[in-house]
């Protein structure tokens, strides 16, 4: 919830705060120790010295924000390391602005993630930022709500209605709510927008959110001794099956 109150997005804008220390402690002690990854607006009240108090324990993720080039520069200098679903719901690029996306685009300090779905993004924007970040730094994610794999209608997201039609899900007043979007979609999707290939795709759906989290000694890709959860996809990213902890689960 420590984001600008002029990007809220599909947030509930009465639960926006400020990242406090004490109330991230509170959160944080609450969740045992859990919460390994946090957006925020480094523009905002309190932003600098959480950012320098939690950084080593929490992955500071810029998002949801107003902040200048400047702002999102020094916060990088602080310790950020994460922009959250980039070109969506924070400052845009502009020639003499370059905001959080010119930031994202030039320091190698900050990992993107992207929603993939051709609806958040143009394509080509998608393949811009996959080529200024490369595929070590560069995640897909799908941003999904709820409704993802349900027919389309009506659905709640944190107390607000989501209207889904046309693979979309959005708020009543037209902004986006998530998205429907499934991973394999979004993988197919990047191939397609990006024109690389599976052999280097593969990680930014798993081996890069794996090697942030610190647990890549188990999970993110196929290695001896690693756990046996994989998924198995046809030549088109559609899922014929999964394994998980080595059990075989079949799809029709």
């Amino acid at each position: 919830p420590f984001i600008s109150e002029n990007k809220v997005g599909a947030q509930h804008p009465q639960y926006v705060v400020r990242p406090f220390i004490d109330k991230i402690k509170h959160f944080q002690e609450t969740a045992n120790g859990l919460i390994k990854i946090m957006t925020f607006a480094p523009e905002v009240e309190g932003a600098k010295e959480a950012l320098e108090t939690y950084k080593d324990d929490i992955i500071f993720s810029i998002g949801h924000t107003v902040a200048t080039y400047e702002e999102a520069v020094e916060a990088v200098e602080r310790g950020a390391k994460h922009v959250t679903h980039l070109y969506n719901a924070a400052t845009p690029f502009q020639h003499r602005e370059p905001g959080v996306f010119g930031a994202a685009w030039l320091n190698d300090a900050l990992h993107t993630e992207m929603i993939v779905d051709g609806t958040h993004s143009h394509p080509a924007s998608v393949a811009i930022a996959y080529r200024m970040k490369g595929n070590e730094r560069f995640y897909l994610i799908t941003d999904a709500m709820r409704a993802k794999g349900m027919p389309e209608g009506e659905y709640d997201l944190g107390g607000q209605k989501v209207t889904v039609q046309s693979q979309q899900a959005r708020l009543a007043n037209g902004a986006l709510a998530g998205s429907i979007l499934k991973m394999n979609h979004g993988l197919r999707n990047l191939i397609s927008f990006t024109g690389d290939t599976l052999d280097h795709l593969w990680r930014v759906t798993s081996l890069n959110q794996a090697i942030a989290l610190g647990i890549d000694d188990r999970k993110g890709s196929i290695k001896v001794n690693k756990d046996a959860d994989l998924v198995i996809l046809d030549d088109d990213m559609n899922v014929k099956s999964t394994i998980k902890q080595g059990k075989v689960h079949t799809f029709s």
